[in-house]
């Protein structure tokens, strides 16, 4: 049985008309009857499960959100990008290419996520930060501020906080890592030929 229907409400976002949804059962912390956010079609939002897309929030293009993924505020999910598990994403986040995100992360401020990135764990992204290419971010890392990751990256760990200016392509699993790297591998010092 599905969970939600159209509206029959559409708007134009970047060019592509989405259309709003309503929930038709209960499921999750969603009510039935609840207005939801915008999807191009069923493809983007999974009947199943207690995924949601809700407030403002748009998916579109080959977008996927599955599982118990949700999607709020004025987020945007597009391209071939995935959200699944107990993934969020909110505010004004934006997460589109290929990239990925799943298991128990959250996406949050005006952070993008995009190229082949791929987000788990109960990793945070948040402020203006940017993943992307192939990085990694897992464990309990938490990326924020203006931080650029880029490449092939591969952040994990317990707690690992990577922000300010940081633009990097390096591994960083343990928490010493970071501060030595951090101290030499800020924006205006960094080498990233290698990272593109």
């Amino acid at each position: 049985m599905k969970k939600y229907e159209f509206t029959g409400e559409s708007k134009t976002v970047n060019g592509v008309t989405v259309k709003r949804i309503r929930a038709i059962k209960e499921f999750g912390s969603t009510k039935s009857g609840s207005l939801g956010g915008w999807i191009e079609s069923e493809r983007n939002l999974s009947q199943e499960d207690n995924c949601w897309v809700a407030d403002n929030a748009c998916a579109y293009g080959n977008a996927i959100i599955r599982d118990n993924a949700r999607l709020y505020e004025n987020a945007i999910v597009h391209g071939n990008a995935v959200l699944s598990d107990g993934a969020v994403v909110t505010d004004k986040a934006e997460v589109y290419g290929n990239a990925h995100v799943g298991e128990l992360a959250r996406i949050d401020g005006v952070a993008k996520i995009f190229g082949n990135a791929y987000i788990v764990g109960s990793a945070h992204i948040g402020d203006n930060a940017h993943v992307g290419g192939n990085a990694i971010i897992g464990g309990k890392a938490i990326i924020e501020g203006t931080a650029r990751v880029y490449g092939h990256t591969k952040v994990s760990g317990d707690t690992l906080l990577v922000s300010g200016n940081y633009q990097g392509c390096d591994e960083i699993d343990e928490i010493d890592d970071i501060d030595e790297y951090l101290d030499e591998c800020y924006l205006d010092e960094c080498d990233l030929g290698e990272c593109f």
